[in-house]
């Protein structure tokens, strides 16, 4: 039995030394442990807007609902064709919505009901956009309101390709900067996260109706779109 005790203490001595070595290998920093430098590219492009789309508020009152439907219903069928002898085709526009609500007097008296009906159009006569805009503020009518003009570019791949090169090359460019500062040169790249972002030209202010019957032609000027593309790109030091 005695014999027995000399050999424990032997193997648990060992395994206290093994386990302070593989601590103290732990905490010091590893000689393969590559450096690395991460920067941002930007990339911006400019292109001309080719679709635009805005909103009409249709809207009629009458003392029924039956009645106010009816006239309202009559109202947006002239829009269509108002429309139409602009050379806007149907599948241009959408409704996209429809409420029907009750008036009232002074006195929370219901007076009558009130139908409001959205159509939205889209088209890529960006030229035409005045003459199209003014039918449509004269056919909905004084209680009528046309809102949320946006011009858009509608095929974006190239103006993005070209932003998402432009902003490769200021990446790399910062990078060389940021090495050379650190008396390093910039090896492989190790990863790159693309981000973009289209920036719409949106004119929230609405237009209301005229009294004349008259189409009026409304000063509309479309700019340009700015495209960005974003990229993060991690480099390895050399």
């Amino acid at each position: 039995m005695d014999s027995l005790r000399p050999l424990t203490l032997v193997l648990a001595v060992a395994t206290v030394v093994g386990a302070i070595a593989v601590g103290d290998a732990l905490a010091r920093p590893s000689a393969s442990v590559a450096r690395t430098v991460s920067v941002t590219g930007v990339g911006t492009v400019t292109a001309a807007p080719d679709t635009f789309t805005f909103s009409v508020d249709v809207v009629t009152s009458a003392p029924t609902t039956a009645a106010a439907l009816a006239a309202n219903d009559a109202r947006v069928v002239a829009l269509d064709r108002a429309l139409a002898t602009q050379r806007v085709t149907r599948r241009e526009l959408s409704t996209t919505s429809l409420s029907v609500n009750p008036t009232y007097d002074g006195h929370g008296h219901v007076t009558g009901y009130q139908v409001d009906d959205q159509v939205t159009v889209t088209s890529h006569q960006v030229t035409h956009a005045g003459a199209i805009l003014g039918a449509a503020v004269a056919a909905a009518g004084n209680p009528g309101q046309i809102s949320g003009l946006t011009f858009s570019v509608s095929s974006q791949s190239a103006a993005r390709a070209r932003a998402r090169a432009d902003a490769i090359l200021a990446a790399a460019s910062a990078a060389k900067t940021l090495a050379r500062a650190a008396g390093t040169t910039v090896g492989r790249v190790i990863s790159i996260v693309d981000e973009e972002n289209a920036s719409p030209i949106v004119i929230p202010e609405p237009v209301f109706a005229a009294a004349s019957a008259r189409a009026p032609n409304v000063p509309v000027s479309p700019g340009t779109q700015t495209i960005s593309v974003t990229v993060k790109v991690v480099d390895q030091l050399g």
